[in-house]
């Protein structure tokens, strides 16, 4: 008999027509795809805002740093974008974010600085309305003790309108005692932030679990369609067509191919959007966050892309041969055992065990390939995800030296381009599951 499946055809990589035809069948089931489709959206959101949170966190409550901008330079249009943020007047001084001040281009920066109308601290700032008499003694004799000129630079421990201000070092050098009554807003707001993070971490597993269920649940149901559909149609053959086809070729289309089908509902539709949304998303963030190091950090994307696009060249031709291989193994193992005893008749036994040896061994050697391809490829993308979380650390280091960002927006980068990472060994692993399908 002739080589059926040298014949088929199994080199697309996509087919939006294919799509079309199978998605056709969830068609009965849209109320489960939306359902699966705002749980996807759900959990996406939820996965980037969790980097702000602990981003805020760090900055608003653990690592607090405000800068001093005289009230004289309000109008100077180089400080407009960092007062018209979070800011707190108090007597001639106006407290604004150090992460904000970062935003400010380094000449502008070193000029406000040189003219005596922008002093970067740090400063620690909180609110603090419960009178001098709740603060504790050491603080009060320093407040006490510190006259206050009123520029910009401030040199010791104040408080007015509402609010305690002093340099952070001394904070830093208060006993812990005294630094925790100081510094419970802080701890108000840490713990605010830690509930936040524990809801939303709920939400994203909630949403998770929603959006696993409902797409393995409209697999099964279209891949039980797609099985009584097969199955109508296969047994409406004429006997001809049938004595024509390989046995193995009709159970692999009716059992394994129909599972594939399966997979593609269950782990590449829903995956591929979401994976790519991550990205998108990461990247969004890292530049909203800080654009010069979300640049370095793109900076080192070109050789990762080029290792991705390999792979997935490679993981291609290693799935179409191992596809051939499986194929005429089950061909070759259906057709003589539905002929023993043909076999037993002309003595082929010898023969036609060597046969099955050589094509099994063919079998072993595709499946080693593809599973060569992705031995080489996941350390690779560790190692160069390791590579981009060095030079964020290395750079941002910098940068936050020299009051460009903050602790907080490193500690987001580092974890932001793990998060990004994550999904290209999804979508390079989920890309066989695509081709088969296809």
């Amino acid at each position: 008999m002739a080589e059926y499946f040298e014949t088929d055809d199994i080199v697309k990589d996509y087919d939006k027509n294919i799509v079309a035809r199978i998605f056709r069948y969830v068609r009965p089931y849209k109320a489960l795809f939306v359902l699966a489709s705002l749980a996807l959206v759900l959990s996406t959101a939820g996965e980037l805002i969790l980097p702000i949170i602990v981003q805020r966190t760090v900055d608003d409550a653990l690592v607090v740093s405000w800068a001093v901008v005289d009230k004289r330079a309000l109008g100077d249009s180089r400080l407009q974008h960092a007062v018209a943020g979070h800011n707190v007047a108090l007597g001639s001084r106006y407290f604004v974010r150090a992460s904000t001040v970062a935003a400010l281009s380094v000449p502008d920066r070193d000029a406000l600085v040189a003219e005596g109308l922008l002093d970067q601290g740090p400063y620690y700032l909180t609110r603090w309305t419960q009178g001098a008499s709740a603060l504790p003694g050491r603080i009060r004799a320093d407040m006490a003790a510190y006259t206050d000129e009123g520029r910009v630079h401030l040199a010791g421990p104040v408080l007015a309108d509402g609010w305690f201000a002093s340099p952070k070092a001394y904070v830093l050098a208060l006993a812990p005692a005294e630094a925790r009554v100081l510094r419970v807003l802080d701890r108000a707001a840490a713990q605010r932030n830690a509930i936040l993070f524990l809801v939303l971490l709920s939400v994203v597993l909630i949403a998770t679990f929603a959006q696993t269920w409902s797409s393995s649940l409209i697999g099964q149901k279209v891949m039980k369609d797609l099985r009584m559909d097969l199955f109508r149609k296969t047994v409406g053959q004429s006997l001809a067509f049938l004595s024509r086809q390989p046995v193995g070729r009709l159970v692999t289309r009716l059992t394994s191919d129909v599972e594939t089908i399966n997979e593609f509902f269950t782990s590449v539709v829903v995956s591929f959007v979401k994976d790519f949304s991550i990205m998108i998303g990461v990247l969004a963030v890292l530049l909203a966050l800080s654009p010069t190091l979300a640049l370095v950090t793109i900076a080192s994307l070109p050789p990762v892309l080029f290792v991705t696009y390999l792979s997935r060249t490679k993981a291609r031709d290693a799935f179409r041969r191992q596809r051939t291989w499986l194929s005429k193994v089950n061909a070759y193992i259906a057709e003589h055992i539905a002929g023993v005893s043909v076999v037993k008749l002309f003595g082929r036994h010898d023969a036609c065990s060597r046969e099955f040896a050589k094509r099994n061994g063919q079998l072993l050697k595709a499946n080693l390939g593809e599973m060569y391809v992705y031995a080489v490829f996941r350390p690779l993308i560790e190692f160069f995800s390791s590579t981009s979380t060095a030079l964020v650390l290395y750079y941002g280091a910098g940068l936050h030296d020299k009051g460009l960002i903050s602790l907080g927006t490193l500690i987001a980068f580092v974890n932001l381009v793990r998060m990004f990472y994550s999904p290209l060994q999804d979508i390079s692993e989920k890309y066989t599951i695509l081709q088969s399908a296809m």
